[in-house]
């Protein structure tokens, strides 16, 4: 008997269905895939969210957020404290196993505790302060009692690349790099108060804040070329007053992750000016929406041409899904 074989219409029909279904198992591949992608990226952008804001409310210390749609990346901007100096005793003055040298300072009844009182002539060296990258930010903030003076003071400087003065009338006077900052009309005016002096440097703007309240800003970088001693007070025009509770944070970029070829960020209508590749999310130090800079909810979107998923932060600083 003899065996019957395929005929060729027979073989093209199944070479035909053969190619469809690998052509349609091929384009649900690959639209799943886009998808994992979204779904993944999705995850990813609100897994660090939630960290930089838990970073904030342990740490009581502003956090950021840096979403770049062009570079389809993000990353953060935490901050880590390097030393604090609560001046309890002139024998271990500092936190974080990094005392000071007072000269010419002696130790009265602070903000909290005790404090160190200067006269014009007296200083605290609190050390080098390091440089890990060449673009790191800086945080310094301090409790301040003011004494009348007919003369400007120097409050802090770190070598040649940071310092921040007193005038007489009471106006704050900045400088980091090239960047300069002063607190204009708003002032130190009463003497014998206490005041809340904090700068902070995220690596892309300069703000001044005085008793909480953002006075001053500018945009601008810094780099940071040596390392220099930490200097509050001055030999020479320095403090006449009290100094209590000082502490200085480094603030670092954090590893960027960049989503896949498929996927893009598009941030809501107005959120990104035109002149602007980053989008900055700031958090306060309780974690929430710095309210300065977002007056409403952050919406975006992690996307590709198969799916999308919509992210909002609310002014908690609370993710939503």
């Amino acid at each position: 008997m003899r065996q019957k074989g395929l005929t060729l219409l027979e073989l093209l029909t199944v070479i035909v269905i053969l190619s469809l279904m690998m052509g349609i198992s091929i384009s649900l591949f690959t639209n799943a895939n886009k998808d994992l992608g979204v779904r993944a990226s999705a995850n990813h952008v609100i897994s660090l969210i939630r960290s930089v804001r838990d970073h904030s409310r342990i740490g009581s210390e502003p956090a950021w957020v840096v979403l770049n749609p062009s570079e389809r990346s993000i990353h953060a901007l935490t901050q880590k404290t390097y030393g604090e100096w609560h001046f309890e005793d002139t024998d271990s003055t500092g936190a974080f196993g990094r005392n000071a040298n007072i000269s010419k300072g002696t130790l009265v009844p602070g903000r909290i505790g005790m404090a160190v009182s200067l006269s014009g002539s007296g200083s605290v060296d609190c050390g080098v302060i390091p440089i890990f990258a060449p673009d790191q930010g800086l945080s310094v903030e301090f409790w301040y009692y003011r004494v009348n003076s007919s003369r400007s003071q120097t409050l802090f400087t770190i070598g040649d690349q940071a310092e921040m003065k007193v005038s007489s009338s009471g106006k704050i006077v900045t400088k980091l790099g090239t960047l300069s900052l002063s607190s204009g009309k708003i002032t130190l005016r009463t003497a014998g108060v206490w005041y809340h002096v904090h700068l902070v440097h995220n690596g892309r703007e300069m703000q001044l804040f005085l008793n909480g309240t953002r006075v001053a800003s500018k945009e601008g970088t810094v780099q940071w070329t040596r390392e220099d001693s930490l200097i509050i007070g001055a030999s020479r025009g320095g403090i006449r007053g009290i100094i209590d509770e000082f502490r200085i944070g480094l603030i670092f970029a954090r590893e960027k992750h960049f989503f896949p070829k498929e996927v893009s960020v598009e941030l809501a209508p107005g959120l990104l000016p035109k002149d602007k590749k980053e989008f900055l999310i700031h958090f306060d130090p309780e974690g929430r929406l710095d309210s300065r800079k977002h007056s409403q909810p952050i919406r975006f979107k992690v996307k590709s041409t198969a799916d999308e998923s919509e992210i909002t932060i609310n002014p908690t600083g609370v993710v939503e899904r």
